[in-house]
């Protein structure tokens, strides 16, 4: 099987989204267990600037 460079370095960086992309769903569906006492709380942070 014969890939030239730009069609490997493509299909891993695929590979490398699709596994962040897997591990991030893994995190949002976590149950995440709470201790009596304990606190979640969320923040609201502004975009950096590159994302804008």
């Amino acid at each position: 099987m014969a890939h030239t460079s730009g069609n490997a370095q493509e299909k891993s960086y695929e590979e490398l989204l699709e596994s962040l992309r897997i591990g991030a769903e893994d995190m949002l569906s976590a149950q995440i267990p709470f201790e009596p006492g304990a606190q979640m709380t969320t923040i609201e942070i502004p975009d950096p600037d590159w994302a804008a």
